[in-house]
């Protein structure tokens, strides 16, 4: 995820939504800066892009709670669609 925050384009955006879900089918018990990393990138595409802001509305309205309280923080502070 790390290489792709840096170096990745929107062909990247697909196999990033992709990991997302997996990571969020259910609850995680260890933190990793994945999820961080990975919106990091959609930052650079999401006004422009549905496909991301869908995401980020299926985030908000049902894995909210799948989040750890530094990822929700982060979403809320950056992600323009929340502000």
């Amino acid at each position: 995820m790390l290489g792709i925050n840096r170096h990745g384009n929107e062909t990247a955006i697909k196999p990033v939504i992709e990991r997302i879900k997996t990571m969020l089918k259910r609850k995680r018990n260890v933190e990793s800066d994945d999820l961080i990393l990975a919106h990091g990138f959609f930052i650079r595409f999401e006004e422009d892009n549905e496909e991301i802001n869908e995401l980020f509305d299926w985030i908000k309205s049902k894995k909210w709670d799948f989040l750890f309280d530094i990822e929700k923080e982060w979403i809320i502070n950056n992600i323009t669609h929340y502000k």
